[in-house]
């Protein structure tokens, strides 16, 4: 029985207070861009249709409405996540796998692309509503 409501509950990184790590800690591990889009792809080359799941199924989590204030919330603070993807937007693999490969990995790569702009306008939607001003400025 959960005593808490979930749009109240907190989220935090693997180890903090006593945090155990989550499906959306793995999931999130999974399509992790560090700093060098180069260095730092996730599974979005190697497995492009893993990826594309990954990045729906965030935009469900934060689409949901029991869910959607706790995990905007843990991936705006604890893994700036819409200003690292968005910054890496359009993923440089794309135009690595546009040069000769199966049309359907193009195609995950743009799915890949699209679920995470649909992610990052229920985001700018949620900031706008609280007005966080310099957040939606930033994406």
């Amino acid at each position: 029985l959960i005593e808490k409501k979930l749009n109240e509950a907190t989220l935090q990184d693997p180890g903090v207070l006593g945090s155990l790590k989550t499906c959306l800690h793995a999931v999130l591990s999974l399509i992790h861009i560090g700093g060098d889009p180069n260095i730092s792809i996730g599974c979005h080359y190697t497995h492009p249709k893993l990826a594309e799941s990954c990045y729906h199924l965030i935009y469900l989590l934060c689409g949901n409405k029991e869910l959607s204030v706790t995990t905007l919330r843990y991936l705006r603070n604890n893994h700036d996540f819409f200003y690292t993807q968005l910054s890496h937007l359009p993923f440089q693999w794309t135009r690595e796998i546009e040069e000769g490969c199966d049309p359907s990995e193009v195609t995950l790569s743009l799915k890949q692309q699209a679920w995470l702009l649909c992610t990052i306008a229920l985001e700018l939607r949620m900031t706008g509503l609280k007005n966080q001003r310099s957040h939606m400025q930033r994406l």
